[in-house]
């Protein structure tokens, strides 16, 4: 009689991603996002310029973010397959000669990603991936720190932005203040993470107020922009300070352990780092890692909640361009 080995069971009651969670995912939510925005440019015309001033502030922090990505992955000797601008379908791609990385421009332009091979155990065995290049076999250490290396740079960047404003607003008035502009930046920037953050939790019990999605940053564009001039404030100056929050906001955002969000990675990485020191206290063998099937109903519940958070703004948002 046939029998059934340990690995086998595993393989067995593996479960995979519901497939209706990966198009959301991948497809769902931007699409969505990128309607609507036609839908309110049909309406009004004027519309379209500030989507394009949305875009001209998100667009250089998707890029950075998903920079820090590709870096540490590279860095740490990870195959990455394809680094892309964008969802949906692709529009232009070029591979390179020398790293064999895929550079894509897609269709739907909200987002970006990159695409590191071995992202879970089944991928690696499916594929035939050799572990030391596969993101699920590198250090825990290095699995963390390439899943928030996006959400560094975006806060790297807000800095950076802030600092500069800095250095452009008082140089002229006081040459000496350059070499403290970092410091006073730092406190502006403690400032943002505060109030970005309170948005966000505010929003999440909150249907009159809080953050709102990025449907009403072009009309947040608008009416900032209106009040920083009358007070005499650079429009130049004040898209700066915006690239900085907008930065902020996604770094708080993506830190939450909600999929596909990239606090969740690094949530996962961080049990399969305390199942690796148990096993090490109890002189037993290091596990392998969480996979898919063990993490299916974690990954659905935090999915799931994501989701309807995103409804719920997005719902929310809607109200309030209809009825006011």
């Amino acid at each position: 009689m046939d029998t059934v080995s340990d690995g086998d069971k595993s393989m067995a009651i593996r479960k995979p991603t519901p497939q209706w969670l990966v198009d959301i995912e991948r497809y769902g939510l931007p699409l969505f996002i990128l309607l609507a925005f036609v839908a309110l440019g049909l309406t009004d015309p004027a519309i379209l310029l500030f989507v394009l001033a949305a875009a001209a502030v998100l667009a250089p922090s998707v890029i950075v973010h998903e920079w820090g990505h590709y870096i540490v992955a590279r860095r740490r000797g990870l195959l990455v397959k394809e680094f892309s601008i964008g969802f949906g379908k692709r529009l232009w791609s070029r591979r390179s000669s020398k790293t064999g990385v895929l550079w894509s421009l897609k269709a739907i332009p909200l987002g970006g990603s990159v695409d590191v091979a071995g992202m879970t155990t089944e991928e690696v065995a499916k594929d035939g991936l050799a572990r030391d290049t596969a993101y699920i076999y590198a250090s825990i250490w290095t699995r963390i720190r390439l899943t928030l290396a996006g959400v560094t740079m975006n806060v790297l960047l807000s800095w950076a932005t802030i600092t500069a404003v800095v250095i452009a607003t008082t140089a002229a008035h006081a040459p000496e203040a350059i070499l403290l502009s970092p410091l006073v930046a730092l406190t502006t920037l403690w400032t943002f993470l505060q109030g970005a953050a309170s948005a966000l939790m505010w929003s999440a019990v909150n249907w009159n107020g809080g953050a709102g999605s990025i449907l009403t940053l072009p009309e947040s564009i608008q009416t900032g922009l209106h009040a920083a001039t009358d007070g005499g404030m650079s429009p130049v100056v004040y898209f700066a300070f915006l690239v900085a929050l907008v930065n902020l906001s996604l770094a708080i955002f993506n830190t939450l352990p909600l999929y596909p969000l990239d606090g969740y990675h690094a949530f996962v990485a961080g049990m399969d780092g305390i199942r690796n020191l148990s096993a090490r206290i109890r002189h037993q063998p290091r596990p392998e890692p969480l996979n898919k099937g063990q993490l299916a109903n974690f990954t659905l519940a935090t999915g799931v909640l994501l989701a309807s958070f995103v409804i719920l703004i997005f719902a929310r948002d809607i109200f309030r361009m209809i009825f006011g």
